[in-house]
């Protein structure tokens, strides 16, 4: 018996207790998580992306020097249409719809610093 596991020694789940399903798990654990961020006044890491995304292509359509990353920005695929499992969206729809909203081309907006810094809250909660 020494070398056997005493079963009656691991705790069981009585009839008052119940296993907390995955799914569950995750919304409770995600729920505690955001109380920390917000409690230590941290951004949500959605919102952090959102502001870096246009930090980003605020800095490329102001290049003038020629670099791919500015060049990419108005390239046009020769071919057509996207391949079957492709995404739908691209990088730069959200800034079209975004610039569509408020009546402006965002690439000529963001060659202005000062309105394009203006523009970043805006642009951080805008849902399209």
């Amino acid at each position: 018996k020494d070398s056997e596991c005493d079963v009656s020694d691991s705790p069981s789940v009585t009839e008052e207790e119940e296993i907390e399903n995955f799914v569950d798990w995750i919304r409770r654990a995600t729920h505690i998580s955001e109380k920390h961020f917000k409690n230590a006044g941290l951004e949500d890491w959605v919102v952090v992306q959102r502001r870096w995304k246009w930090r980003w292509a605020g800095h490329v359509a102001r290049r003038d020097d020629g670099r791919w990353s500015r060049r990419l920005m108005d390239w046009v695929p020769t071919k057509g249409g996207r391949r079957i499992g492709r995404p739908a969206v691209r990088w730069e729809d959200d800034l079209n719809k975004f610039g569509c909203a408020i009546g402006t081309e965002w690439r000529m907006l963001a060659q202005d610093r000062g309105c394009w810094a203006a523009e970043e809250n805006r642009y951080v909660a805008f849902t399209g």
